[in-house]
């Protein structure tokens, strides 16, 4: 995800921790985005389905980005900004508490679409005719070429803003 490349700098040069502080959270939150995959995909095979895991899945991403540009946003969620050579202070617990919760919040709804969303294209698939079958595999490289190329624009997108539109 877009949210990891710039965390670690927003969480040292905003939010004023240290570096292994920032690395940390950033390792935990792609590591609980990358494990909630599984419980993604045992919701919708035991409980849910897919169609409304990744509804649910979805509505539970939006409101975490949602929260996090809340979190990010808000000046009272950030400590003061350091001048000259003082001293930075440090976020708090309280003002972490709402990243935290935006992050995880993505992450669990993040863990449910990965696991599934791929396998709506495939079911539209007979995988017994084989002209479809070449379709389908079409569709694949087609499904991730499109996801690298969207995460490729992302990150140079968010390259150009840090640079010459951010704080």
């Amino acid at each position: 995800m877009c949210i990891s490349m710039y965390l670690v700098a927003y969480l040292v040069g905003n939010l004023h921790l240290t570096s292994a502080k920032s690395e940390t959270i950033v390792t935990n939150f792609m590591g609980t985005l990358n494990l909630l995959g599984l419980l993604g995909g045992f919701v919708a095979d035991a409980k849910l389905g897919r169609y409304l895991t990744v509804l649910l899945s979805a509505t539970l991403t939006a409101l975490g980005i949602t929260l996090l540009t809340i979190a990010t946003s808000v000046l009272r969620m950030r400590p003061p900004a350091c001048e000259g050579n003082q001293e930075c202070i440090e976020a708090t617990g309280s003002q972490l508490a709402l990243l935290y919760a935006a992050l995880y919040l993505t992450a669990l709804g993040g863990g449910g679409i990965k696991s599934n969303v791929s396998g709506f294209g495939s079911d539209q698939f007979d995988s017994s005719d084989p002209k479809e079958e070449k379709s389908l595999i079409f569709f694949f490289n087609r499904f991730y070429f499109g996801i690298s190329i969207g995460s490729l624009f992302a990150v140079l997108v968010l390259v150009y803003i840090q640079d010459n539109i951010g704080r």
